[in-house]
């Protein structure tokens, strides 16, 4: 499903997150690609650290 997300733009995957009814902001996690990451942990803000400096070469 998150994969499917992903391939959405703009409007579209806000959609799509509405309509899923799960909510990260009650249990503190969040899924990428399967695996189940804590809000509040070390590893999502390893990833959002990586998602980051990523996005920020692809725009360089």
């Amino acid at each position: 499903m998150q994969n499917l997300v992903f391939s959405y733009h703009n409007l579209n995957s806000n959609y799509i997150k509405v309509s899923g009814g799960y909510d990260w902001k009650k249990t503190g996690i969040v899924y990428c690609q399967g695996k189940e990451i804590n809000r509040y942990g070390k590893e999502y803000d390893d990833l959002v650290d990586e998602l980051y400096i990523s996005n920020s070469k692809s725009i360089i």
